[in-house]
């Protein structure tokens, strides 16, 4: 299985539009979106992805009140987690979280296979021990070049294997 991770768009139109394309052109089927979205309009543009979108908050919440609306009329493609996310897929916990202080945490708890952060605006990536600490740089193009993570889940049965994905990063201009 296939998901994007990707993190601090500040509404940034072009590079999302532009990595969601890229994630349904590779075949992701879910999305997870560690904060600072901040505008409720940018769901708009994540209604172009194909698969499911799990989004939380960051430290640039914006108008969670229209957000929250928002979500809930896409009740059925966006599922909005608050502040602290966390999924299973084929049997592996991931969790996500925007502040890299509070990743690290969890990452260090051994409750998480994989947990994925934001904020920084940089790529960053860590084996704390069987669990995986990931920051998928940014998609805004601050500080770094826009891009995202792909993360790609075997689905070998085996859950105690130190390495049961495969991430590889994107930039929205195309390049690996």
């Amino acid at each position: 299985m296939r998901l994007a991770v990707i993190s601090d768009s500040h509404d940034h139109v072009w590079n999302t539009r532009k990595a969601i394309e890229q994630a349904n052109r590779l075949g992701v089927q879910l999305m997870i979106h560690c904060g600072d979205m901040v505008s409720p309009f940018m769901l708009e543009e994540f209604d172009r992805f194909n698969g499911r979108l799990h989004l939380i908050l960051g430290n640039n919440p914006g108008d969670q009140i229209l957000l929250m609306k928002s979500v809930l009329s896409r009740s059925d493609r966006v599922e909005f987690h608050g502040c602290f996310g966390r999924v299973e897929v084929l049997g592996m916990s991931i969790a996500f979280i925007h502040d890299p202080l509070e990743a690290g945490h969890i990452a260090r708890s051994g409750d998480f296979r994989l947990v994925c952060f934001g904020h920084t605006h940089r790529w960053f990536m860590e084996d704390m021990g069987g669990t995986l600490l990931l920051n998928p740089g940014e998609i805004l193009g601050r500080k770094e070049q826009p891009g995202w993570a792909l993360v790609e889940i075997s689905d070998a049965g085996n859950v105690d294997d130190i390495r049961p994905f495969r991430i590889e990063r994107i930039f929205v201009d195309g390049s690996v």
